[in-house]
């Protein structure tokens, strides 16, 4: 009997045992990271932490003081760290001095860089890893070659190269002496931030309309941008993450509130252009209706079937004719790039009267491309190929 004060103390033991470990959400300063992970964090009752750099984030996830953490999509893989939900496109803002760029043209980005003093963030940060993979690569110059302050308040730059959600009202007040530069025309065909987006995945050509930030910028921007990925430990509890994903997906309106643009990101399980991979937690969140489905439709989804199967043959020739008449359109427009090539050189055409029939022509395929939604396969890239160096011709001779 004189043991019998113990028993609740051992099941007060084993219940806090049996308690889920506590969870924690990380953020850098950026906005609005910041507001997301408050937001968040406070709805399941978890910490909050805030660090100073990305690299640091990413560790304290790696060895668990961190759960769950809010990060711009990296250029590689991160080893145990993987996917719970995209939050919003963290978008590459060029900001430069009105004295050294007319930002009303498109810019070359590699010109323009060796102009003046850059920021692009602290190192690890997204843009500063941008400028260093562009600059190895061969798309920029080396960063070796360029101007990169590690401190903007220090000496102020002349061009600042970062990514960020959209700017605030009040950031945009004190830009007094800047414009907002543009990488390329938007909707042009082969624009170079559609090469550099091919070249690596984690990034995605991304316009800015006009008038989006009246001081800086008076016509449409053509930009960069990356995802920023709610993510977590390899070794997360499945049931936890799914939690989480329930959590942000249920959070769409409050969140963009903070951030209109996260609505429509949240709610993208397109997943095909992310370097990391999804949690199986988060993969269970994203197939969570696939069971139900089958089960309370199963009568029509064997009725479904059997009229596939029955439609198969159709829809195979259907699509076939399909590729094949958009693909002779293609063909159409690669017919008409050689004769313009040929009356070139024949003399029979002056080369401003090509220019501005190939110019054309590539407006003309982009709507085609954009509205049909043609996939970019060899004819279509041959077409860019061919027009690009005509173009290049006439405008040389």
């Amino acid at each position: 009997m004189r043991y019998f004060p113990l028993v609740p103390v051992l099941m007060l033991a084993l219940q806090a045992c049996e308690q889920a470990p506590d969870t924690t959400w990380g953020h850098t300063s950026t906005e609005p990271a910041s507001q997301f992970v408050n937001y968040l964090a406070e709805q399941s009752a978890a910490g909050v932490s805030s660090f100073a750099t990305t690299e640091a984030l990413l560790q304290a996830t790696r060895d668990g003081s961190v759960t769950f953490a809010l990060i711009e999509q990296p250029a590689q893989p991160i080893p145990n760290i993987e996917v719970v939900s995209s939050m919003f496109p963290s978008v590459l803002h060029l900001l430069v001095r009105q004295s050294i760029a007319d930002c009303r043209t498109p810019v070359r980005l590699d010109a323009l860089l060796e102009q003046g003093a850059i920021y692009a963030g602290p190192p690890g940060s997204t843009g500063y890893q941008l400028l260093d993979l562009l600059g190895q690569t061969e798309w920029l110059p080396p960063m070796s070659e360029l101007t990169v302050l590690p401190d903007p308040f220090a000496q102020q730059p002349d061009i600042f190269f970062q990514f960020g959600g959209l700017l605030p009202i009040d950031a945009t007040r004190r830009l007094t002496d800047y414009c907002l530069a543009s990488i390329g025309e938007p909707g042009r065909l082969g624009a170079w931030a559609e090469g550099v987006s091919f070249r690596f995945p984690h990034l995605r050509p991304f316009v800015l309309p006009a008038g989006l930030y009246p001081r800086l910028n008076t016509e449409p921007v053509l930009t960069l941008a990356v995802n920023s990925l709610l993510v977590t430990h390899s070794d997360t509890e499945p049931d936890q993450v799914y939690d989480t994903a329930l959590l942000v997906n249920s959070s769409v309106t409050q969140l963009s509130q903070f951030y209109p643009l996260a609505g429509q990101t949240i709610l993208d399980s397109e997943a095909r252009r992310w370097v990391l991979p999804l949690h199986p937690g988060a993969i269970r969140f994203a197939q969570r209706d696939a069971p139900a489905f089958i089960e309370r439709y199963a009568e029509l989804a064997a009725f479904l079937l059997t009229a596939l199967l029955a439609l198969s043959s159709a829809s195979v020739t259907i699509t076939r004719n399909r590729k094949q008449r958009r693909k002779d359109r293609i063909d159409d427009y690669l017919t008409a790039i050689l004769s313009y090539r040929e009356g070139l050189q024949s003399g029979d055409i002056t080369p401003k009267e090509v220019v501005m029939g190939i110019e054309s022509l590539q407006k003309e395929v982009t709507e085609m491309v954009v509205g049909e939604r043609i996939d970019s396969d060899s004819t279509y890239v041959a077409f860019i190929n061919l027009s690009n160096q005509v173009l290049s011709e006439a405008r040389t001779t």
